[in-house]
C-alpha cells in the first residue's frame, strides 16, 4: 500500500511544494502556540490548566 503511494505522489509534478508548505505551516503554528503560552496567557490561566489533572474533585467515582 505505501509503494503504491509513494509511486504515485511522485509521479506528481511540483508535489514537494506542498510538503514545504505544510512544514512552514507547522512551525509558524508551533512557534505561535509556545509564544502564547509564555508571554500573551494569564498567569492565573495558566495555574489552573496546569492543576487541571490533579483536581480529584470533578472525577465522578461509580
Amino acid at each position: 500500500m505505501l509503494k503504491f503511494i509513494k509511486y504515485h505522489m511522485s509521479t506528481i509534478e511540483g508535489i514537494d511544494v506542498y510538503a514545504s508548505i505544510a512544514l512552514v505551516l507547522f512551525v509558524l503554528i508551533f512557534l505561535y502556540v509556545v509564544y502564547y503560552a509564555f508571554f500573551v496567557m494569564d498567569k492565573e490561566v495558566e495555574r489552573e490548566l496546569s492543576s487541571l489533572p490533579l483536581h480529584e474533585d470533578d472525577l465522578k467515582l461509580n
